[in-house]
Parts: structure tokens; sequence; C-alpha cells
């Protein structure tokens, strides 16, 4: 039976700011390197790649060095940015629609023509090689999240979007490759968010998911990986990142409700032969909104969520 006088309540809320050009530990941004050469294969130094983030308008502008090469780091996650190779030796090059992935380097390399040469055109879409073959390890950003359908709004229906990550039991727990739930690592923006006490069977150290998923930007699994900078974990690394403001705006709200109300009468069985199943009493609503938007365009952007449960307590029945 469930007491509907007591109502246990879940508040979550996220706030972000982004200054243009900030750098970010690997877990909660992305990065990009590559190298640039000229028409002759030599290395194209002192040429200025200026990569900016589409959205939010905040750009971030390395020099290669001698050899042509270049690295840019904490960038944010998602897209889609745009990368000018503005160079006084050759002819510029732009690449349109590149997206990034949370705790990856993408990888861009560029040829550069002579000034001299007549080109049509100058822009294009960048490949990234490196990318196309991630192994066990998926990402899925904030379009992938709103499409797929979850029950009780958790960040595992997503995950099992990945083949090795299954939910079992009551599908609270998460399995990936077969390998103990409590063995993996959480993190949201860089902050553990793991059951270290062992007193939940959701693998969080709260009983409902511990960020609301409308607020996570992008997510990525990665299934034991193996680098020097992982460590205190056997199963899979989980890792989102939550949402940040853009110089447009934006803003969600949502409503959730469940009841008995809802299901059927239950059937006689052997149980209950004659129909004197105990009447259901059940009833949960969650609620919430997001809105995010320019402080200062280009340079700091703010991003707000609230989201609220109401659900009834299980009590415990003597003989």
């Amino acid at each position: 039976m469930f007491n509907s006088t007591f109502k246990r309540t879940a508040l979550a809320a996220a706030l972000a700011a982004v200054f243009s050009g900030t750098v970010y530990a690997q877990d909660t941004a992305s990065a990009m390197r590559g190298s640039v050469v000229g028409p002759q294969g030599n290395g194209a130094s002192g040429t200025e790649v200026v990569i900016r983030h589409v959205p939010s308008g905040s750009t971030v502008t390395v020099t290669t060095d001698e050899d042509g090469n270049f690295v840019a780091n904490g960038l944010r996650v998602g897209g889609p940015y745009q990368v000018v190779l503005d160079s006084d030796v050759y002819r510029d090059a732009a690449y349109q629609d590149i997206y990034l992935q949370l705790g990856s380097t993408y990888r861009l390399n560029a040829q550069l023509e002579a000034d001299e040469m007549e080109r049509l055109q100058v822009s294009g879409s960048a490949i990234n090689y490196a990318s196309l073959n991630r192994g066990s390890g998926s990402s899925f950003g904030e379009e992938q999240i709103e499409k797929q359908p979850t029950y009780g709004r958790d960040l595992k229906d997503v995950l099992r979007l990945n083949p090795l990550a299954t939910q079992i039991g009551d599908g609270s727990e998460l399995t990936v490759a077969g390998n103990n739930p409590k063995y993996n690592s959480i993190t949201v923006d860089g902050i553990g968010q793991n059951d270290d006490f062992g007193l939940n069977g959701n693998g969080y150290p709260t009983q409902r998911s511990p960020i609301s998923i409308d607020a996570i930007e992008q997510v990525s699994i990665d299934v034991v990986p193996f680098s020097v900078k992982d460590s205190n974990f056997t199963g899979a690394k989980i890792n989102a990142v939550t949402k940040s403001g853009t110089n447009e705006f934006k803003g969600s709200v949502f409503y959730q409700y469940a009841s008995d109300s809802l299901a059927g009468d239950p059937e006689p069985n052997r149980y209950y032969p004659d129909s004197t199943a105990p009447e259901l009493d059940y009833e949960e609503k969650t609620k919430g909104f997001g809105l995010g938007g320019p402080i200062i365009e280009d340079t700091l952007f703010f991003y707000v969520n609230y989201e609220k449960t109401e659900e009834p307590q299980p009590v415990a029945r003597g003989p």
C-alpha cells in the first residue's frame, strides 16, 4: 500500500556561465588539434587558426608552430564550429559544420594553396577520420537526448543506446559489457556522482538522477577506457556536461504525470480469486523548466534548470 499523504520531493538545479577563452578540464570539454601545410607539403608556420563556436559567437585563436601544428584545448562540446585558417603567405581557407565530442580531440589536417592561384570555393566540411571509429565508446548530443524516450527521466535510458549498456533488475542499474554496475564511474561536469556507500540501487548518490536530463548538453560512455588519466574504476566511464547559454534566449517547460488511474483494474488470479486486490493509490508528478541566453553577447552566458518530483512513499505494513 502507499500512503498518499506523504510526498517526497526531489529538487535539482543547474547554473552554468561560460567565458570566452576559458580553459576547461578534458572531462568537461573537447579539444582540436591538427596540422596545416602549404602547397608543397611544408609546414605552414605562423598560420592563425580561428575556431568559432557559431551558436555563442565565442572564438579561440591559436597559431601554428614551425612545423605547422596546432592544439586548442578547453573547447565547448557540440557545435557547429567554424574554423578559419588565416595565413599571410597562402590563400585562406574555412571549414564549416564541425561538431566536437565530449572528452575527445578533433583532428583537422589542411593544405593551403598558393595565394596567386584562383579558387572558386574556399570553404568546406572537414571529415574527422580519427573519430569515425570510436570502438566501444559512444557520445550522445542534445538532439539525441531529446528524442530518446525515458522512464523517470533517467539518463541511463540514453546510455543504453550503446549496444554494450543494459539496464538490469527493475531498470535502475546499468551494467556495461557485463560488468558489475558498482564498477562504473559517473561524473557530471567533472564531479563524481557515484554511489560510494552502496545504499542505492540506481548507482547514484541520490534516489533519483542527480541532475535533470534537460540540463545535459552531451553525455559519453566509454567501456573500460585504458587511459592513464582515468582511474579508481574498472567498469564503464559515464561522463556528462551541462548546458551553457548561447547568443539566443532559449527555454523549455515540461510536465509529466503518472497515476494508477491510467492503468486498468486488476484481474482475478490465484492470489485474489474474488477480485479483492487492494486498491492502488499512486500518483507521480514531475515538472520543471530550463532557460538559457547571453549576459554579454559572444562573451558571457547563463543557463538555469529546475525540476521537481512529487511521488508517494511506500509504507511498510505489519502482519
